[in-house]
């Protein structure tokens, strides 16, 4: 039995991986079952997509607090500061990791609508008595 694979007598797989271009224009990956390509046919790797929904989610729950907070009362506004406060770890463990702080702005532009709806549905609810 042997252990080499039906490809070794071709000279155009490899082993799965990067390389470099033969005409010189860049890398090409090689997926170990097709002969190597060249970077025109070649797409590179688009970067991941980062997110921080909560921090979106807590700039949105912000606005509408501060919006209805004569309505709704400080509770909207108030779950807007808890969940802006929670983004911030998420956004300060990508930027250590290399990444730009995803959602930061977000979550301090959250905060700051929370705490303003608190103090506006604070103020609207002691100045009706």
């Amino acid at each position: 039995m042997s252990t080499t694979s039906e490809h070794d007598d071709d000279p155009g797989t490899r082993t799965a991986g990067w390389y470099d271009d033969p005409s010189g224009t860049g890398r090409v990956w090689v997926d170990g079952r097709q002969a190597a390509r060249t970077a025109a046919t070649v797409t590179s790797a688009t970067a991941p997509v980062i997110k921080n929904t909560v921090a979106t989610i807590g700039l949105a729950i912000g606005v509408v607090g501060l919006a209805l907070a004569f309505v709704l009362g400080p509770w909207v506004s108030l779950a807007a500061v808890v969940c802006s406060g929670a983004a911030f770890p998420r956004a300060m463990t990508l930027a250590s990791h290399g990444y730009a702080p995803v959602g930061r702005a977000r979550a301090i532009a959250g905060v700051a609508l929370g705490v303003a709806g608190v103090a506006v549905a604070i103020a609207v609810s002691s100045g009706g008595a």
